[in-house]
């Protein structure tokens, strides 16, 4: 009977002393890193046979507009959805897509939508139903002639010189017989250095790169762009494109 009693007694005991443990808390939430379904979405216009082998993609510009007979890399930024382009008459059904635009849709805008599907998180986003809609339009720009943002005169500024400096940009269009086209640059190092017709310029709307041709030339090779907010960076490269120097700037 002893025994028994002090098994009850050490059971009520062990009870009391679980009850007054102080129970650890539940800590907020954290939502900081959570977002809503979006159906944002990229557009990047590509170069093609550049350098170092034709045919080749070789670099990709984010863009509003681009240059006809060129291709656009569209990507959904959202992971793990369902996803639905509406381009014209087409539907695909995919999260990241090209398509050439022909010399047809030249000075033309074209409306570019996508729908997002997703299950939403309801923890941070109670009133989020998991679906958005986003329209962006893509602005066609007949050929490289209208370069609107790579020519004209730029300032610039570098860390290595006291003072901005001005940049001419010049474009020289191409014969149809494999020569050019050309972008010659004038003060184009704020030293006065002048490149004229020694770099043939591979070309998006807001972004152009321009390679020596061959190892005499005097010019570094060149790469000019412009971002979504038009601001201009241009950057030179001596040598096998690793001496670098970069200058920022606007166009006046």
């Amino acid at each position: 009977m002893k025994k028994l009693t002090f098994i009850a007694l050490s059971i009520i005991l062990l009870a009391q002393y679980s009850c007054k443990k102080v129970q650890p808390e539940m800590k907020e939430l954290d939502c900081s890193c959570a977002k809503e379904v979006s159906a944002d979405f990229t557009m990047e216009e590509i170069v093609a046979g550049s350098f170092p082998e034709d045919g080749v993609e070789n670099f990709w510009t984010f863009t509003d507009t681009i240059y006809s007979e060129k291709t656009v890399r569209f990507t959904a930024l959202e992971d793990g959805a369902t996803y639905k382009w509406y381009m014209g008459s087409e539907i695909v059904n995919q999260k990241q897509l090209k398509r050439y635009f022909s010399t047809a849709f030249s000075n033309q805008v074209l409306p570019i939508t996508l729908v997002v599907k997703k299950k939403p998180n309801k923890i941070c986003f109670p009133n989020d139903d998991g679906y958005d809609s986003i329209t962006k339009y893509l602005y066609v720009k007949s050929d490289l002639s209208e370069t609107v943002f790579l020519e004209g005169v730029f300032r610039f500024y570098s860390t290595e010189l006291k003072d901005s400096f001005d940049v001419q940009i010049d474009f020289v269009p191409g014969d149809g017989f494999g020569n050019g086209p050309y972008f010659n640059m004038y003060n184009y190092d704020g030293l006065g250095s002048n490149s004229i017709n020694q770099l043939k310029w591979f070309a998006n709307y807001l972004e152009a790169f321009g390679l020596i041709q061959t190892s005499i030339d005097a010019s570094p090779s060149a790469r000019i762009k412009c971002d979504i907010n038009r601001r201009i960076t241009l950057s030179l490269y001596y040598g096998l494109l690793t001496n670098e120097k970069k200058f920022f700037g606007r166009k006046l």
